[in-house]
């Protein structure tokens, strides 16, 4: 925005007055109480005189009680000796502690350049609505923001904004309900500012943090204050271009425990001016140059499903085809586990789903968040480096439905046989905890799987229609009267096509996050498509998926931005037997290829999955790799390409394989992954081997788990995958130390809290890493 600014205002004034014109390094400070100075700054007047002739303020004058907050008078203060106000000393307002430490000290810096300080803060606000992003606070704030930019833009001075300082906390400590929502708050408020203000550049941020002197007066509410001091250097740790400065033993002023006096305002000013130098000589590179990123996921098509996969394939795709003839082939690539909402978990926070309270199935269409508010996704991290995010299709990771009488909808999982509250839910209100609170810009889609309730299009936050009427398909539930499952993979493609047309031309990059609602029941392929496979109704609506693809790429090419565009296919676990397997391989199709089992199994057929990318200049053409790779890599990959960061209470269980797609991995980027089936079940991988913690298939083919007897199998099954990819031939009698050996690596991984290189962390629930045998139960007809 002030690149723009700078161009047609200030360029011109310095044709015409170049004696008038000086280039200013500008930080912008915000926040409450303790950003407004609230001791005598008066008193610093001594130390902090002579560097002030090469610093200006800018801020808003009020007559409220705490000094800030009500705009009265837009203006310019001069505080250099000789101004005006003061003939040999400058005399400080009182609310301008902070703002000349910090400007005396970036003046010292950076003696040859002038520096500005723009000054907009609030007691008493809070992140949760006062500067959320239509909040009063932070509209105010911009607005000032840009008014003094203007200004001095006006004045034929040029101007860089080096960076923001946040001083704040205390408000939300003071709340049990905001502290929670804090990191999530003050996360999107970065993104927000590096958007608005910051031209989409990772602008640094230096938070300031609660001390400890403050911790007398919140922690009698509870433990919110440490909340948001966990929050704050979180953000820290996680977010690049982010500093925290800890002001755990700073005094305070007599009679309050949060409020700094003079001598604390002088140390903090020091502090942020620290931060911000610190930060600036570590800036990441300008982010045009970091590729968009478009990741299209399928559900529940099979390895074998692409024809590229699988030469004897009989379902023909020639758009995913062309992906692995325009990019990379990664044979060895595998989902977290072989249903849908664990993998989509993963793929979203580089986490392995189980360790969450998720240790088996699926989440309903009702059900509440599994992504806990404030987790770091691949979607927030490319947010704060420039992004326009959108994940479009399928969510099944589970928000709060807000209930016409208050509080939020809670299926807890259990999606069988319909949610009786779905008729409780205000279908006009505002879904909370959704993506559009984890990191992404817009969505739309649908809440879960296409055969769950409620049956309604959500764009951001909000129905697009509201559930009038009863619907079912497959399952029944409240629906909008013109959702029609037919219609959703079309909508979706729009919407998509729609999101890459109007982000193409951006200066910042784009990630699309696109989940297909496809191939999963129901089944419904349209019109175009109905027969064209001559096969069955799931081959003609795993051509239409494929149609979908083509329809992005086409996006791509139309745009021109295919070389700087990554795009990732895969799918979310194997074909499901709802697409009639039997029918399939009277047609000479083998929906997984070589590999055993299918959707809902421990066998590869569940969890190896297609998983091709194609970056052109960067990805070799026609390449292909056995390198062992997951889904849930996504996110430490996402962070090498901008150059970012992930901390180490973040991405736990990610590992990027950047170098593979570069050709520069000269050892496996990992040698081990996790695979869970729908029971809880778990696989390890150690190379080529496989270890099974159960016996049978842990899911839906045979022998399956409560229909088949297990009893007589051994527990665990160990294969080795070179030689015997299709997992016929259990070796764990013959390699007990092996079995051992694995048993005790997952047991570390699980124990650890993570599987990555770092510090040991805490599941969200105690892991039961061997579950016990389903008991045989009377064999039913598995519903298609």
């Amino acid at each position: 925005m002030f690149r723009f600014l700078f161009i047609s205002i200030a360029a011109p004034l310095l044709i015409a007055a170049p004696a008038l014109a000086d280039h200013y390094r500008v930080y912008l400070i915000g926040g409450q109480s303790n950003a407004n100075g609230r001791g005598d700054a008066s008193q610093l007047t001594e130390p902090l005189a002579s560097p002030q002739k090469n610093v200006r303020f800018y801020w808003h004058r009020t007559q409220a009680t705490d000094n800030v907050g009500h705009l009265v008078e837009d203006q310019w203060i001069d505080l250099a000796p000789g101004s005006g106000h003061g003939k040999t000393k400058p005399v400080y307002p009182r609310e301008f502690g902070l703002e000349v430490s910090l400007g005396s000290e970036l003046a010292k810096a950076y003696p040859d350049e002038k520096v500005a300080i723009i000054k907009y803060s609030h007691g008493g606000s809070n992140l949760h609505t006062q500067w959320a992003e239509d909040g009063q606070k932070y509209e105010t704030f911009v607005s000032t923001a840009r008014a003094a930019l203007a200004a001095l833009a006006k004045s034929g001075h040029t101007f860089e904004l080096q960076g923001m300082i946040w001083q704040q906390g205390e408000a939300d400590a003071g709340s049990p309900r905001h502290a929670n929502h804090y990191q999530a708050n003050l996360s999107s408020l970065i993104s927000r500012v590096r958007k608005d203000l910051g031209d989409g550049k990772p602008l640094p941020f230096s938070i300031g943090g609660l001390s400890d002197s403050q911790n007398s007066s919140i922690k009698t509410r509870g433990t919110s204050w440490y909340v948001v001091r966990h929050a704050q250097e979180s953000l820290a740790r996680n977010v690049d271009s982010v500093g925290f400065v800890n002001t755990d033993g700073y005094s305070t002023r007599v009679g309050e425990a949060i409020h700094f006096n003079h001598e604390a305002q002088i140390a903090l000013g020091k502090a942020h001016a620290a931060e911000m130098i610190r930060i600036a000589g570590s800036a990441a590179p300008m982010l045009a140059k970091n590729p968009n990123i478009i990741y299209i996921m399928a559900d529940d098509q099979g390895f074998g499903d692409v024809s590229a996969l699988n030469p004897q394939s009989k379902i023909p795709t020639p758009n995913i085809d062309r992906i692995a003839r325009e990019g990379m082939i990664f044979s060895d690539g595998h989902t977290s586990s072989s249903v849908c909402t664990p993998t989509r978990y993963s793929v979203l926070t580089g986490r392995y789903h189980w360790r969450t309270h998720l240790q088996k199935g699926v989440l309903g269409g009702f059900s509440q968040p599994l992504i806990s508010p404030g987790r770091l996704t691949v979607a927030s991290l490319l947010k704060q480096h420039g992004y326009s995010t959108a994940c479009i299709g399928k969510w099944h990771l589970g928000w709060d439905w807000p209930l016409k009488e208050g509080g939020a909808a809670n299926d807890k999982g259990d999606f069988a046989g319909g949610f009786k509250d779905g008729w409780k839910v205000d279908y006009t209100g505002e879904i909370k905890n959704g993506p559009c609170d984890l990191g992404f810009d817009c969505f739309f889609g649908i809440s879960a799987s296409l055969d769950m309730p409620p049956y309604v299009f959500v764009r951001d936050r909000t129905p697009t229609e509201p559930a009038t009427i009863e619907k079912a398909f497959n399952r029944k539930g409240p629906a909008a009267a013109s959702f029609e499952a037919v219609d959703v993979l079309p909508a979706i493609t729009k919407e998509a096509i729609r999101f890459i047309n109007d982000h193409s031309q951006s200066e910042n990059p784009f990630f699309l996050y696109f989940p297909l609602n496809a191939p999963h029941t129901p089944i419904v392929p349209g019109g175009p498509w109905k027969g064209q496979s001559g096969i069955n109704k799931y081959a003609d609506f795993t051509m239409q998926v494929d149609w979908t693809v083509g329809q992005i790429l086409k996006a791509v090419d139309d745009n021109r931005i295919a070389d700087n565009t990554l795009v990732i296919f895969t799918t979310d676990n194997g074909c499901s037997p709802a697409a009639n397997i039997r029918e399939l391989e009277a047609a000479g199709h083998d929906q997984n290829y070589i590999y055993r089992g299918h959707k809902a199994d421990i066998f590869e057929g569940g969890h190896r999955v297609p998983f091709i990318v194609r970056w052109p200049g960067k990805v070799k053409a026609g390449s292909r790799t056995s390198q062992l790779v997951g889904q849930i890599d996504l996110l430490a990959t996402a962070a090498e390409i901008v150059g970012g960061k992930v901390g180490q209470d973040a991405g736990e269980d990610s590992v990027s394989f950047l170098p593979v797609l570069l050709g520069q991995a000269s050892q496996p980027i990992r040698t081990s992954i996790v695979s869970q089936s729908i029971g809880g079940q778990f696989a390890i991988r150690d190379g080529d081997w496989k270890l099974c913690l159960c016996p049978g298939s842990g899911g839906w083919s045979e022998p399956r788990p409560g229909r088949s007897d297990l009893s007589q199998l051994p527990p665990v099954q160990l294969y080795n995958l070179a030689d015997d990819p299709g997992e016929t031939n259990n070796l764990q009698a013959e390699h007990l130390d092996r079995v051992e050996k694995m048993k005790n690596m997952l047991a570390q991984i699980i124990n650890n809290g993570r599987s990555t290189p770092g510090p040991r962390l805490q599941n969200d629930t105690e892991i039961v890493m061997i579950k016990p045998v389903a008991k045989t139960q009377p064999k039913k007809q598995l519903k298609k």
